[in-house]
């Protein structure tokens, strides 16, 4: 039997002190992954999930209880099921997570989450010319009219991605739902227990024993915590919103009126870009943007470093009034097209084939690659002297000695006519098939 024991944590004065009330008030409060690294003796065991591109603060998973509570109230738990079992283990304590309740204002459920489904990508990135099907065009159509927020019509924030999300959560910052949600998995082998502790109250004494710990020493759990203004955390998660729901509305403008033979491309990678930092935002998964691209195009270094979703125009711009990609440089695959992040999101709404054709027109017109597929096909053999050893000296003389050039042109020949036929001794020509060509001189 498997259930979670949950501690919902607030502060409800934070660090304040004095008499100034502007500092009172309820706080909030994200983990800290310094503090949090201290808990684990491995970095395998634990997953940090950064919040609004903070590098330091956000919420982690594990696999295992932090010492604060394995060394604690989970020991004791399972040395007082074990002495009434006689000595056998039967209480474990397995995968924990930690988390704001803010990620629950504008996620009640994993896919409720608008910012991470790349709606814009989906619409922007598929050009007309390639939609495959009428079922194909009327999805694309339907993902539009969601992108634009026309299915609320008299509220299209309530609808639209991103700006959603900031609405969202500007109502839990006007509610003050701010609590900090730890979860503990326990489990407990009811068949390793002996008749008589084998009783509901058995299985209920764990949930007291936390309630007990968590009510006598608070000041465990809040080792791992950093608290915020609300103003500061999560006031910054609705500002990041708004920013990108302008971002993506300028996309949206910016897609009518370039050319479209000369800047789709670069609008497509930057709504694929966008989307992704955009999820990232609000999940912190690493997953979202561990793509080759973003390391090419800075973004990897300064979320690291310096939490902030940079995207180097030398390579990719779109703030002029004609988007650019620097084609050049752009990072390829290991097959040398260029590596995209939109063919992957138009595989997961419209099927492979949309996908395969976008890459591929991408490959051979956006990136020249036809261009590049010529030269090759029409570049001239390259021609491959023999070196030999000169008998006088020993030497091995280099290919373009005369006797080799000689030689050469001997092969050549022979190869030449290798191809229309044989050159008998008496000047007639024989094909293969030993039928005569030319007749002997």
């Amino acid at each position: 039997m498997s259930y979670a024991l949950a501690v919902d944590l607030n502060c409800l004065d934070g660090d304040a002190t004095g008499t100034d009330t502007t500092l009172q008030g309820s706080r909030c409060m994200l983990a800290d992954r310094n503090a949090v690294a201290r808990e684990f003796s491995r970095q395998r065991d634990w997953v940090f999930y950064p919040v609004a591109f903070s590098p330091v603060y956000g919420n982690f998973t594990s696999s295992k209880p932090p010492d604060f509570l394995n060394q604690n109230v989970l020991t004791v738990m399972r040395n007082n099921l074990s002495v009434r079992n006689e000595g056998v283990d039967a209480l474990s304590c397995g995968y924990f997570q930690a988390y704001s309740n803010v990620k629950r204002s504008f996620r009640h459920k994993p896919d409720d989450l608008l910012a991470k489904k790349s709606l814009t990508t989906a619409v922007l990135a598929l050009p007309d010319s390639e939609i495959p099907s009428h079922y194909v065009r009327t999805k694309r159509q339907k993902l539009n009219e969601q992108m634009r927020g026309m299915r609320t019509p008299d509220n299209r924030e309530q609808s639209r991605p991103f700006a959603r999300e900031a609405q969202r959560v500007r109502a839990a910052i006007e509610g003050e739902d701010f609590a900090f949600r730890m979860e503990q998995v326990i489990s407990i082998q009811v068949s390793k227990l002996r008749e008589e502790p084998r009783t509901f109250d058995t299985i209920l004494h764990p949930i007291f024993q936390l309630m007990r710990f968590y009510l006598q020493e608070p000041h465990r759990y809040r080792q791992i915590l950093h608290t915020f203004l609300p103003e500061v955390y999560p006031g910054v998660l609705e500002g990041f919103s708004t920013l990108f729901d302008k971002a993506m509305s300028s996309l949206q403008d910016k897609s009518e009126l370039v050319d479209a033979t000369k800047g789709k491309i670069a609008i497509s990678e930057a709504a694929a870009a966008l989307d992704r930092l955009g999820s990232y935002l609000f999940s912190g998964s690493a997953k979202v943007v561990g793509n080759s691209v973003f390391r090419h195009l800075g973004t990897t270094d300064s979320l690291r470093y310096g939490g902030w979703p940079y995207i180097d125009p030398r390579l990719l711009n779109v703030q002029d009034d004609t988007a650019t990609i620097q084609r050049s440089r752009w990072p390829r695959r290991k097959d040398g097209q260029p590596a995209l992040l939109h063919p992957s999101v138009l595989e997961f709404y419209y099927g492979k084939h949309a996908a395969a054709v976008r890459q591929s027109n991408a490959w051979l017109h956006d990136f020249r690659g036809m261009e590049v597929a010529d030269r090759n096909n029409h570049k001239p053999a390259r021609r491959h002297l023999p070196s030999h050893v000169d008998p006088s000296d020993g030497r091995l003389r280099d290919a373009s000695c005369g006797q080799c050039t000689e030689q050469a042109t001997k092969n050549d020949r022979h190869e030449e006519n290798t191809g229309r036929g044989n050159l008998q001794a008496d000047g007639a020509m024989v094909s293969v098939d030993g039928t005569l060509l030319v007749g002997p001189v």
